[in-house]
């Protein structure tokens, strides 16, 4: 049985705990810790990190349990917006070079995320074939996109080549309101395109109606746009809550004011689960009634956190039929 686990690096007083659940043939487990090398700890096959403007993406590299066979940098397009970016990546390279003697570079950009997505595939099945057994991959989704996060996920999952999924994700600090105006941009600048994730395509029947589940974040207007444009029948909401912090969830409501307004409709299409907590919100969504019919489509659209957006993926993984909807700025 494949096991997925999510590793949340918390901040704060919390205390650490462990989830788990069974969901067909995947054992998915869930464990929140203040403990860096408790939520790293593992020798990998193969990893991948995502250098970027944030610094979450440097937080694997204080690990002292971390070990990795073959380390890939996932390297983004730095256009000069951020003076972060080229500190943060030489970080991510010195902790590369330090667990392993095997760096790749995979190129990424929003032009070419299908590519991307399987080059990152390659490298798994390339690893997989080298050693002739399922691989234990390590995962820093931190500053993923959400993209290469499910579709690294359910490709590598379909196809038998991948035994432990370790996805590592640091709680985020969210910037103040002095933050250099440019990097505010890289969070809601621009417009979003709705495209599919590759791997969970699912079965959509063109002249169904379809119901909507969407789990939702702080760009509450984009959302609503992208909901709008896209015309459910039914929307349910996937909200974080309890929050990373105690005003997260309170925000987050906030800003999707209008879209719960104009279209959830009843209580049970409000799903809460805690926003770092991949098997809480998988519960809750199982417990819920929103699922597949015969007269009905099902699509998942990612607006949330990533661990709520990776419970979306195995959903749909788990239930074979919704389409899952990713995003791209």
């Amino acid at each position: 049985m494949p096991c997925l686990f999510l590793t949340e690096l918390m901040g704060g007083r919390k205390m650490d705990r462990v989830d788990s659940l069974d969901i067909g043939t995947i054992s998915v487990r869930s464990l929140s810790t203040k403990s860096i090398d408790a939520a790293t700890a593992g020798h990998f096959d193969l990893g991948f990190v995502f250098p970027s403007w944030d610094t979450r993406c440097t937080s694997f590299t204080e690990s002292k349990s971390l070990c990795l066979d073959l380390a890939v940098e996932v390297a983004y397009e730095n256009k000069g917006v951020c003076r972060r970016f080229t500190r943060n990546r030489q970080i991510v390279l010195n902790g590369l070079n330090a667990l392993s003697s095997n760096v790749l570079r995979i190129d990424a950009s929003l032009e070419n995320m299908q590519l991307c997505s399987q080059r990152i595939f390659e490298a798994i099945e390339k690893a997989a074939n080298l050693i002739e057994r399922p691989v234990k991959v390590f995962f820093d989704m931190s500053t993923a996109s959400r993209y290469y996060i499910l579709s690294t996920f359910a490709v590598a999952l379909r196809s038998g080549l991948v035994s432990d999924f370790v996805f590592f994700y640091p709680e985020g600090e969210y910037l103040e309101a002095g933050a250099d105006q440019s990097e505010r941009g890289i969070f809601s600048g621009g417009k979003w395109e709705t495209v599919a994730v590759p791997g969970l395509n699912g079965e959509f029947f063109t002249g169904k109606p379809y119901s909507l589940l969407v789990s939702i974040g702080f760009e509450g207007a984009k959302t609503l746009r992208v909901v709008n444009k896209l015309e459910p029948s039914q929307v349910a909401v996937l909200i974080p809550s309890p929050g990373f912090s105690e005003e997260y969830a309170k925000k987050t409501i906030e800003q999707n004011q209008r879209l719960m307004e104009d279209f959830v409709r009843t209580e049970e299409d409000i799903i809460c689960a805690e926003a770092g907590n991949l098997v809480d919100a998988l519960r809750k969504m199982r417990a819920s009634s929103l699922g597949p019919t015969e007269q009905q489509n099902l699509v998942f659209l990612c607006c949330g956190t990533k661990p709520h957006s990776l419970a979306l993926g195995i959903r749909a993984f788990e239930l074979q039929t919704p389409l899952v909807y990713y995003n791209k700025p």
